[in-house]
């Protein structure tokens, strides 16, 4: 007989003339039966080597599978390996597993397809005796509708297989062993636990399920209640290996290694049971060592981290490096104050310091304040306030702290004194704020009050109000004011609940300050002035007062009615500001009339007139475009000079048509956006990448994010050019070269210790 074979491509069969006989695929096939007649597989034809073609029986379960199912080359090779006898079965019978499968779970060709590439087997049960009794166990003893139940055959088909007596342990040991039958919907939460996690069906009972429960029940000294709250968080808890994966974690690095109790690791993992997620020796321990031996935390202050963030390993080690970085760099924390920041609020490791963060320093620079040295110190303070947002927490405190202090200066000293007096709610500020000033106590005395219990509170109010009362008239100072200026005890009452201090002022500086007032008050009522602006007596800002009243007697500005003027306590930026922007003594005169707000916002916009060729229309736009706070309009002034004697080389012209198109860049922060974005594009212009002025507006007015994505489109770590004489590399060949830099504003040298943490690097 000639030579034969089979093609398993097309199953094409080529053989002599003489008739092939193909009993292995015939088999059972079925005859005289109408609905085997129906032609569901396209019909195939034998050929021979003499061209002579001969139609086959169509019932083939490989043709079946492969043109109607639609079975790739692949699966057919793994049933053909696997379960070669599907390959003997009729294509009835296989058309009526996938039909039960098809009408039971709503599955579309595709997710048959799926099925039977993961588990061909499943071909090989029964439609009767194994598919449909097992489905409807699932159905029934779960509650289970068709996508449910399709959800968890398509992760783990596998399931099919087992027989019903598998099946009800493993049903039995979720409902009675761990007791989920004594809670109330106790069915529908092990019926939520196999949907999250399917493969728990394929767990061996008496082999992983048990021993795994036993050991956190047993030797953990987990309660069967807090066992079944901690699955339903993490149904893997069930599936991990016991020695490999449990164990290890939980004994030899939790309680071992980083000196955990059993209770520690019960109220850590009941807090996140996802953290037995990670990877042991890639992931976690790379990161306990580095804060052991890098950021040298003891085991006990890791495990009080750990207790109080457990999500401290759903980050990279990486990500915890940059935000050391951040506030070493960027913050200019020292090692220690970087440990007192991660250690009291390690959450800052989970925020986007290009936005996050770096808004709530804006915040704290351009609101309240605060130098790059007093920043340091406030976060060293309060770490917690990283955990704070902006909108909904820190500006309704902050708005309302600023109405209750006499001045901003005030305010920023308490705050700087007491920075976790913004932790504290809303409401608990108001409420002892109003109790402090009913007292007629001083509003900075909300820093000793604001952490005391209510009763505690309540007895320090009594008690100061005994001590004030006392020494108001054991104070030599307001003794003095009392014979000199004939202050009645109203008066000296009124006096020190704007003042309270004045009680602690020495008599002799007292007796200097008030001797200058009647000086320069001539002829006026002093006591009624004093008792309006007590701010004149105030011998700790007695410097400021006096050279604000000598500057206004020198310009001849009538003192009495310009008083207000005092709370002003940026005047060594107003002064020169004044006399650069008002030129008539009467428009002069107009202004310190005005509020001490609508003062400052008309001088900012003829400064902007006369510094930028603003018209006042322009300027007014500007204004109510950006924020008209006091601190902020001074600061943006600050903001004006730097882009107009630095970026924009004093000329104006620039200036009004960036500042025209791109407002917002009054809103950045000077010295932590609008200063090293500008160092960037010197940089880049070093290497003759020109921005126009429109352009440079744009990139400091952009968010971090955008920023990025403006200056470069694609962001990794540029190696720099690799040719020995920079100068032969062009323009072109360093926008592509950038388009690879590291996504942190940082420019550094290559020699610079910063320089794993820059944006760009100029490699020399």
């Amino acid at each position: 007989m000639a030579n034969s074979f089979i093609s398993m491509n097309s199953l094409t069969l080529k053989c002599s003339s003489r008739p092939l006989r193909l009993p292995f695929l015939l088999q059972n096939q079925p005859k005289g039966d109408a609905e085997y007649d129906v032609q569901i597989y396209p019909l195939d034809t034998l050929q021979t080597s003499s061209n002579n073609s001969q139609s086959l029986v169509p019932d083939i379960a490989y043709y079946y599978l492969k043109n109607t199912i639609g079975l790739n080359e692949e699966i057919m090779w793994k049933i053909t390996l696997e379960a070669g006898s599907i390959l003997g079965m009729t294509p009835a019978n296989l058309k009526k597993k996938i039909s039960l499968l098809r009408r039971t779970m709503d599955l579309s060709d595709d997710d048959i397809r799926e099925i039977l590439g993961k588990q061909p087997a499943v071909l090989h049960l029964s439609a009767d005796r194994n598919l449909a009794p097992t489905i409807l166990l699932l159905v029934r003893a779960l509650d289970l509708s068709k996508s449910e139940l399709r959800s968890i055959i398509m992760v783990c088909p596998s399931i099919l297989g087992y027989s019903l007596d598998n099946l009800k342990k493993k049903l039995s040991f979720f409902m009675e062993t761990l007791g989920f039958n004594t809670e109330e919907d106790g069915k529908r939460k092990v019926r939520d636990m196999f949907l999250l996690e399917p493969k728990l069906l394929s767990c061996g009972v008496k082999s992983g399920l048990v021993p795994r429960m036993k050991f956190l029940h047993k030797e953990i000294q987990f309660t069967l209640n807090d066992l079944r709250k901690l699955y339903q968080k993490n149904p893997k808890l069930l599936i991990y290996s016991l020695d490999n994966n449990l164990r290890e974690k939980i004994v030899f690095f939790f309680i071992l290694q980083l000196q955990m109790e059993l209770e520690h690791v019960r109220k850590m993992l009941l807090s996140y049971p996802n953290l037995m997620n990670y990877n042991l020796e890639n992931h976690m321990k790379p990161i306990a060592e580095y804060f052991l031996t890098e950021l040298e935390f003891s085991t006990i202050e890791l495990r009080s981290i750990m207790m109080r963030f457990p999500r401290l390993f759903t980050h990279s080690l990486y990500r915890v490096k940059h935000t050391v970085g951040f506030l070493r760099f960027e913050l200019a924390l020292d090692g220690q104050q970087v440990k007192r920041v991660i250690f009291q609020a390690p959450q800052i490791i989970g925020l986007d310091t290009e936005g996050n963060l770096k808004n709530k320093l804006n915040f704290l620079e351009d609101r309240i304040g605060l130098s790059q040295q007093e920043l340091a110190m406030f976060i060293a303070k309060m770490p917690t306030i990283f955990n704070l947002n902006v909108q909904t927490s820190l500006v309704p405190k902050f708005d309302y702290l600023e109405r209750c202090f006499n001045t901003t200066v005030e305010l920023k000293s308490a705050l700087i004194k007491q920075p976790v007096l913004l932790g504290y709610s809303l409401d608990r500020i108001q409420s002892r704020m109003e109790q402090l000033i009913e007292a007629g106590i001083a509003p900075n005395k909300i820093t000793v009050g604001i952490s005391m219990t209510e009763d505690n509170f309540h007895k320090w109010l009594i008690s100061s109000l005994s001590t004030l009362e006392l020494s108001r008239w054991n104070s030599a100072a307001v003794t003095y004011l009392c014979k000199k200026q004939n202050f009645t005890e109203k008066d000296i009452d009124a006096l020190c609940n704007k003042l309270p201090h004045i009680l602690t002022s020495g008599v002799t500086q007292m007796r200097s300050q008030v001797s200058y007032l009647e000086r320069i008050f001539e002829g006026e009522d002093l006591t009624n002035l004093i008792l309006r602006y007590p701010t004149l007596v105030d011998l700790s800002q007695s410097s400021h007062v006096r050279r604000r009243l000598n500057y206004l007697q020198l310009q001849g500005i009538p003192l009495v009615d310009n008083l207000w003027s005092l709370s002003w306590d940026n005047d060594q930026q107003l002064i020169p500001i004044i006399d650069l922007a008002v030129d008539s003594e009467i428009e002069r005169l107009e202004i310190l009339s005005l509020p001490p707000i609508e003062s400052e916002k008309k001088l900012f916009g003829l400064y902007l007139c006369k510094r930028t060729n603003f018209t006042g229309q322009e300027a007014d736009k500007l204004l109510d475009t950006i924020s008209t706070s006091r601190p902020f309009l001074t600061k943006c002034l600050k903001k004006i000079n730097y882009l107009l004697n630095e970026v924009f080389h004093n000329n104006s012209k620039d200036l009004r048509q960036a500042l025209l198109k791109n407002p917002l860049v009054l809103r950045k922060s000077l010295n932590n956006t609008i200063i090293p974005r500008f160092e960037t594009l010197q940089y880049l212009k070093s290497l003759k990448i020109e921005y126009s002025p429109c352009e440079v507006g744009k990139l400091l007015s952009l968010s971090p994010s955008e920023y990025d994505k403006a200056l470069v489109p694609v962001m990794k770590t540029w190696g720099g050019p690799t040719i020995e004489d920079e100068d032969q590399f062009s323009g072109n060949d360093i926008r592509a070269a950038l388009r690879d830099y590291a996504p942190h504003l940082i420019y550094a040298n290559s020699l610079d210790f910063n320089r794993e943490s820059a944006k760009i690097v100029h490699w020399g």
